[in-house]
């Protein structure tokens, strides 16, 4: 996952972040409609954190940038078409499971 990247992880070490909000703050400051999913305080708290990190620099932003591939971006429209269509997500009928 890109949250385990080494990129990822070596440029949220340098910026005393987590991945998390590194990735979150990338997100908002490429323009993109973030959306957070938590129901842990702690986490929440962490999302927020992200909105007032201050601007990623131009050389993280492009480090970041080039972990999009022609594979990674293949992979997700393949993905998000089936599910346009209707193919059943992989855990089946109903709301996904909660991970422990």
């Amino acid at each position: 996952a890109c949250i385990e990247h080494p990129t990822v992880l070596r440029i949220a070490e340098e910026m005393n972040v987590t991945p998390a909000q590194l990735l979150l703050r990338y997100g908002m400051q490429r323009g993109f409609c973030v959306l957070c999913k938590s129901r842990n305080p702690e986490r929440l708290r962490e999302n927020l954190v992200a909105t007032e990190l201050p601007s990623l620099s131009a050389g993280d932003m492009a480090e970041l940038d080039k972990l999009t591939s022609e594979e990674s971006i293949a992979k997700f429209e393949a993905n998000w078409d089936k599910r346009r269509h209707g193919t059943p997500a992989p855990w089946g009928d109903g709301p996904r499971p909660r991970g422990n």
